[in-house]
């Protein structure tokens, strides 16, 4: 994702850091590994900041008859004192003074993104940008818990989860963010299977085999031709027992393929055949 930053006439194009890079499965004897996935597309954010110029607005200050002194440098007249400077008076403390005004809005170039949550996930890329991995952690904890929070505010949110979790080297961030993503209707349905290839390589690493095996069986509807997670799937079945249901998979991704016109790797014949 880019974001494009506005500030006055001055313009400038950074990393929204929001695309996934899904890591691959490690082999495991007589598997395949997972190939390495696509990337998510990329979306823009425009954040817009302070002018360049100060914005100067006048006032004519205090109407009302006013002694020879006056207080100080807020020139308001004695006869009504400090209490009549509140909302609605009419009378302002600053009157001939030159006060600057900064205002900062953002838009996304999604229209389904509102300008609040572009701004607070600008925020937090600039808190991961800044190496304050506690405070991005945060912020988005209190985004995500937003009630108003759009599907697609909160796939991007996970995405920035997802790219803490890289930059801590910490896989429950990842995990936790990938299944944020998958609970949102915004996850395209490509990118849904690279979140759940990868949820699958992370369990395995921690010798999760039935939740790797839950991931991957929700691949398949998903990726027919998907001959390596079939065949992962198979080696996670062989281990539990279950060895019908293991020979029927790999049958599966040796048909897949051959079909494509590809050698089939030995360790599939080797199983296929019972070895």
């Amino acid at each position: 994702m880019q974001a494009r930053l506005s500030t006055g006439r001055r313009r400038a194009t950074i990393v929204f850091a929001a695309a996934l890079a899904l890591g691959g499965l490690a082999p495991a004897a007589g598997q395949a590994d997972v190939p390495p996935v696509e990337e998510p597309g990329e979306d823009a954010i425009t954040v817009t900041g302070a002018r360049d110029e100060p914005v100067r607005t006048d006032a004519t200050g205090s109407r009302i008859l006013r002694n020879d002194e006056g207080i100080g440098f807020l020139n308001v007249a004695t006869r009504t004192g400090v209490a009549g400077l509140v909302p609605g008076s009419g009378m302002d403390p600053f009157a001939g003074g030159t006060r600057v005004i900064r205002e900062i809005s953002c838009r996304a170039d999604d229209p389904r993104m509102s300008p609040d949550a572009a701004c607070r996930l600008h925020a937090v890329q600039q808190l991961l940008a800044a190496g304050a991995h506690d405070e991005a952690r945060s912020a988005l904890d209190r985004f995500l818990a937003s009630e108003d929070v759009a599907d697609e505010e909160r796939y991007i949110a996970a995405g920035l989860w997802y790219r803490l979790g890289e930059l801590t080297g910490d896989p429950l961030d990842r995990e936790d963010a990938l299944l944020a993503m998958l609970r949102t209707a915004a996850m395209p349905g490509e990118e849904r299977v690279a979140a759940l290839r990868t949820l699958a390589a992370l369990a395995l690493r921690r010798d999760r085999r039935l939740d790797a095996a839950g991931y991957f069986e929700q691949v398949l509807p998903l990726a027919r031709d998907d001959a390596r997670s079939r065949a992962n799937l198979a080696g996670i079945y062989a281990e539990l027992g279950r060895a019908e249901e293991a020979a029927g998979l790999v049958a599966e991704a040796i048909a897949i393929v051959r079909a494509r016109g590809e050698p089939v790797p030995d360790e599939w014949l080797a199983f296929a055949a019972g070895g």
